[in-house]
């Protein structure tokens, strides 16, 4: 199974309400159970959106800096940022993926 379909069925199962059993309504899952599927499907969307994605398989929908892989001429491959727009990369590499930039780093107050 993959991601994108977990994220399509798990929100289907929270939201079923009831079931019906021996001509009685009953709930399906307690409150504790939709709260545990709502922290699945948090970890799921968190993982899908932090993963590496093949330029092959779709490129970003928005303008912006993204951190990207890229293939030299010794197919070394290796990070860097880029910048997209709906041109294209503004990169001489042969970029092969990319994905969101991180948030930067920031000092905790102790």
């Amino acid at each position: 199974m993959t991601i994108e379909r977990a994220l399509e069925l798990l929100p289907q199962m929270r939201d079923s309400e009831w079931i019906t059993a021996l001509g009685q309504k009953t709930a399906l899952y307690t409150d504790e159970a939709k709260e545990a599927f709502n922290m699945a499907i948090s970890a799921l969307e968190k993982q899908e959106e932090d993963r590496w994605i093949p330029v092959t398989e779709r490129l970003p929908e928005k303008e912006g800096c993204y951190l990207v892989t890229v293939k030299n001429d010794h197919e070394r491959r290796y990070s860097k940022t880029a910048w997209y727009s709906g041109d294209g990369w503004f990169a001489r590499q042969d970029i092969i993926a990319w994905r969101l930039t991180p948030e930067p780093y920031t000092e905790e107050e102790v």
